[in-house]
C-alpha cells in the first residue's frame, strides 16, 4: 500500500508541475504593421505598406505605422479605444505610429480624408483594422 500511495504522490506532483490542466496561450510578439495611404491606379487606398493588400490583421500591443503618401490624411476611429482616440492627422510624407489599445477581437472600421484630393481612402470601403 505505501508504495501505491508513493506512486500516486508522485504522479499528482508531475502533473502539476507539468501543468496539467493549465490553458496557457502565447501571446505573439508585439509588430509593427505598415499602412500606407496612397493611390492605386486611379483610387486613393489604405493598404498594407508595399502592397494592394487591404486586410489589416494586428493583435492587442501591435503598432500601426500609417504613411501618408501625396496627401495630408485626416483619420476618424469609429471605436475610441483602438488607438486611444477617435480623430488623428498625417501630413504628406509623413508617419503617424499608432500603438493598438487592449481591445476586444473583432472588425474596427475608420476613415482616411485624403485633403489634397477631397476624397475618403477606401479599403475595403471603409477601411477597417482586423484585432485578431
Amino acid at each position: 500500500m505505501h508504495s501505491f500511495l508513493r506512486s500516486l504522490f508522485l504522479s499528482v506532483l508531475f502533473l502539476l508541475f507539468a501543468g496539467f490542466g493549465q490553458q496557457s496561450q502565447k501571446k505573439p510578439a508585439p509588430k509593427d504593421v505598415n499602412v500606407s495611404i496612397t493611390k492605386v491606379g486611379k483610387i486613393w487606398k489604405a493598404v498594407l505598406t508595399g502592397t494592394a493588400t487591404t486586410a489589416v490583421h494586428v493583435n492587442p500591443g501591435d503598432k500601426v505605422i500609417f504613411h501618408a503618401e501625396g496627401t495630408d490624411v485626416y483619420f476618424q476611429f469609429d471605436n475610441d479605444q483602438l488607438f486611444g482616440g477617435h480623430n488623428k492627422s498625417l501630413k504628406n510624407g509623413k508617419k503617424l505610429t499608432l500603438g493598438v489599445g487592449q481591445v476586444a477581437k473583432g472588425v474596427y472600421t475608420y476613415s482616411a480624408f485624403c485633403t489634397g484630393p477631397k476624397v475618403f481612402a477606401q479599403g475595403d470601403s471603409p477601411p477597417k483594422i482586423i484585432v485578431d
